[in-house]
């Protein structure tokens, strides 16, 4: 198999040059390797999902730590690039499962928030949608490769749909500092600059050379509390108008100082935000003839699992292919009484709306539940209906409802339907007969899994 040429950089530090020489040599070498690797990563869900920043978990060098990532993430960076160019040509063209028909590219500048856009629009967990083929997150800025890629899927018979996330670049700095002191993979502000200034011209291209064929949805996120979608040149035309409060690089820098005047950024998070490489030599040089080169694993250390939530880890499986219909065209505004249930990092917050802001009712453990954010005021009531039934995980009950994770969304179900509740994080099988809903997955004589409200 070959694989797209895989371009050096110039590198001055030996064991940088060394790292990027024998991953390179390796990954021409047997590509396979590495991405058989990649497939069998538990955030690539099957290989359907391809960023090369994922892909850069199976090459140990970058993997090894947190330190590791930050020094060498440059210098893998094209090798993953071109794999991730492969992995996306190899499931494109998968059109094994007639159902997967659907093509979705996510971008946005380093620290962008995707993981938080995920979240303000109540995502859930619970796999891919059925309808996803692919999922390609990474910078479309770059007009020859995107025209390339999108054109790819639109051949292959996919319907295309493009997520362009726009923070604040205050907010990104925030954001991307924060993932390399707890990663180590930060980013530097020629790069960061260049994908906000230079996206929207590069979504403005897509829909020149695709017209209708593609779906493009600006998601507004600069007021994180109430996220905003706009379509196709509406949503190009928000962006360029955020563009015009400044140079980007100008506020990137301001908001550097900032934080650095504030004592907020170490010494190795200044190098790496001003393209220097942080931490100091990590590996010795072996010389690329050496034995025992680089072999790509499956999963990262255990270790690094603290790293920053990516778009698939915060809900298993939660795309942004329902974004549409959960986030609103336009700003506006979540109304005071609106309630939530987050479910992150081993614990259960149920919150409500109050003033502007989200303040926390109770606190459980996470148990079974799927990490993702479940907005309840907005669920969709539950059809009690004969033979209807549903199932999921249960998020939270009251009198308001027994709340259900259901796909990309929540189900309500009246609790006075019910002559036994579920439980809160109970996986139920709910079905109904004769107006009452009936807990299938219990036999009449089985305690409830979960815990009481």
């Amino acid at each position: 198999m070959a694989l797209e040429p895989i371009r050096f950089l110039n590198v001055a530090e030996p064991d940088r040059a060394d790292v990027q020489g024998r991953v390179i040599d390796a990954v021409q070498a047997d590509p396979e390797r590495f991405l058989t690797a990649y497939a069998a990563h538990k955030d690539s869900f099957g290989g359907r999902y391809v960023c090369a920043d994922l892909m850069k978990d199976v090459i140990p060098e970058y993997a090894a730590s947190k330190e590791t990532r930050g020094r060498y993430n440059a210098v893998v960076h094209n090798a993953a690039a071109v794999l991730a160019a492969e992995q996306y040509r190899r499931v494109i063209a998968d059109d094994s499962d007639p159902n997967r028909t659907l093509a979705l590219f996510v971008t946005g500048m380093p620290g962008a928030g995707k993981t938080s856009t995920v979240q303000a629009t109540a995502m859930a967990a619970g796999g891919l949608s059925d309808d996803v083929r692919v999922i390609f997150e990474g910078q479309l800025v770059n007009a020859e490769s995107s025209v390339e890629k999108v054109g790819q899927a639109l051949d292959a018979g996919c319907r295309v749909s493009i997520a362009a996330v726009l923070p604040r670049a205050e907010q990104a700095v925030e954001f991307s500092f924060k993932r390399f002191e707890d990663y180590g993979r930060g980013a530097g502000i020629g790069v960061m600059t260049q994908i906000q200034e230079g996206t929207p011209r590069g979504l403005e291209v897509l829909l020149e050379q695709f017209g209708d064929k593609v779906t493009i949805g600006v998601y507004d996120v600069r007021d994180r509390d109430n996220p905003a979608r706009h379509e196709g040149l509406a949503g190009i035309k928000v962006w360029n108008e955020e563009l015009s409060h400044g140079s980007v690089r100008d506020r990137l820098n301001t908001e550097f100082e900032r934080r650095r005047a504030a004592g907020l950024v170490s010494a190795d998070c200044e190098r790496q935000f001003q393209g220097q490489p942080p931490y100091p030599e990590l590996f010795k040089v072996r010389g690329r003839d050496a034995a025992g080169g680089s072999e790509p694993q499956p999963e990262p250390d255990p270790a690094s699992r603290g790293r920053q939530q990516n778009l698939l880890s915060l809900g298993r499986g939660s795309t942004l292919a329902g974004l549409a219909a959960a986030v609103p065209t336009g700003r506006g505004s979540i109304p005071n009484g609106a309630e939530r249930v987050v479910v992150l990092n081993g614990s259960r917050l149920h919150e409500s709306r109050h003033d502007g802001e989200w303040v926390v009712q109770k606190t459980d453990p996470q148990g079974m539940l799927p990490r993702g954010v479940f907005r309840l005021d907005t669920a969709t009531p539950a059809k009690p209906v004969d033979g209807a039934a549903y199932d999921g995980s249960i998020l939270h009950v009251s009198a308001k409802g027994v709340y259900q994770a259901q796909g990309n969304g929540v189900a309500r179900h009246d609790p006075a339907r019910f002559r036994q509740l579920p439980a809160i994080g109970e996986v139920a099988k709910i079905t109904y007969a004769m107006g009452q809903a009936t807990l299938a997955n219990r036999g009449p004589d089985l305690p409830k899994k979960g815990r009481s409200i």
